[in-house]
């Protein structure tokens, strides 16, 4: 807006220049013209000089009224360029300005979607950590349970004294415990491979699915106790 403002005040000045100059010419010419009529020496008599007066005001009087009603179209004119200017930089800075809050908002709601995106895959990330374990656990016994199934039937082979009911309470375990352990493999997948829509429905599933597994061993266990 400036660089506006300094372009209408030279316009002004200029004009102001240019008016004050055909002035200047005009009285110039005027005063040519008039000794050029009536002679070119000063007059001694009053009414000589009350005629040049009367001359020169019958003629720029008029002129000075015209370029002073064109000084002041000028100025409106300027005055209106400006408004114009002004209002065309005002809806422009409210442009920015509206450009500017949607970039923000956009970058505020990309910000929470990448939070709570880290969010969910560090809660899922901690559930398959706990699933992992338990499989890990579970591992561990199916191992020492074929280590023991082993161990039984080499003594059998051997001829040692070798009682059945070791050998089926060692199957029944290490069946049950692969059992579980394909469960826990099962829910890590279906963990990894369902879009929840919140961290707690997947908590919510985890805890479930949980539940069952554990439930399924207890009763598996204690049918194997009645047998």
């Amino acid at each position: 807006m400036g660089g506006n403002v300094i372009k209408a005040f030279r316009g002004l000045v200029s004009f102001w220049f240019v008016s004050i100059l055909s002035i200047l010419i005009a009285f110039v010419f005027a005063i040519y013209f008039y000794r050029l009529s009536f002679g070119g020496g000063l007059s001694n008599n009053s009414s000589d000089w009350s005629n040049f007066g009367s001359y020169i005001g019958g003629i720029f009087g008029p002129l000075v009224s015209f370029i002073t009603l064109l000084a002041v179209l000028k100025t409106v004119y300027l005055q209106r360029e400006l408004l114009n200017t002004q209002r065309d930089e005002f809806s422009a800075m409210q442009a920015l300005q509206r450009d500017t809050f949607h970039s923000q908002q956009e970058q505020l709601k990309q910000a929470a979607e990448a939070t709570s995106q880290d969010q969910y895959h560090r809660a899922l990330e901690h559930l398959l950590g706990m699933v992992d374990r338990h499989s890990a656990s579970y591992g561990n016994i199916v191992n020492r349970v074929s280590q023991g199934l082993e161990t039984l039937a080499n003594w059998k082979f051997e001829g040692r004294p070798v009682r059945d009911e070791q050998f089926i309470m060692l199957r029944n375990k290490n069946v049950r415990h692969n059992k579980t352990l394909e469960s826990l493999a099962l829910l890590s997948v279906d963990l990894s491979l369902t879009n929840f829509g919140t961290i707690s429905e997947m908590r919510e599933h985890y805890r479930i699915e949980m539940h069952k597994i554990f439930e399924a061993e207890s009763v598996s266990e204690k049918g194997e106790a009645e047998v």
